[in-house]
């Protein structure tokens, strides 16, 4: 949304966020392998500032993981060394993020089950429920 950015309360959105969490997911060379940690601190760095272009509500997305290899190969971004702790700190850091926001307290969470591109919370046969208690962690904390 980044040409209209000003404009999104004009055009009839009442919020935004963005798809993903990982920008440099779009914008890396092809068959970028680059730590989720990384990515999730640069996430965090761009909150505020793509809160404070917006002229409506901005909320945080937090990201299980990204590899669009099965659909893209080769020319595929990858966050690599994902961990559930990660993860957590995300989603510590989204709460925090919120906290401070005069309009309601929403985080998004991408995603529940996107197989494709191991972006996973749903418990699975190598993390278990992990991704799931981590994100229990940090909503109680």
């Amino acid at each position: 949304y980044a040409p209209y950015e000003t404009q999104l309360h004009d055009l009839g959105f009442d919020s935004a966020t963005t798809y993903g969490t990982f920008a440099w997911t779009y914008t890396s060379a092809p068959g970028s392998r680059l730590p989720y940690g990384v990515g999730a601190f640069e996430a965090i760095a761009s909150w505020k500032t793509k809160r404070d272009r917006v002229n409506v509500p901005f909320f945080p997305c937090c990201t299980v993981g990204w590899d669009d290899s099965p659909r893209f190969g080769e020319a595929s971004s990858i966050a690599i060394d994902r961990t559930p702790d990660q993860f957590e700190r995300l989603m510590r850091a989204a709460r925090h993020f919120i906290a401070e926001a005069s309009h309601s307290k929403l985080i998004y969470i991408n995603a529940w089950n996107e197989w494709t591109e191991d972006n996973v919370l749903l418990p699975d046969t190598y993390w278990g429920y992990s991704y799931l208690e981590a994100l229990q962690r940090a909503v109680k904390s």
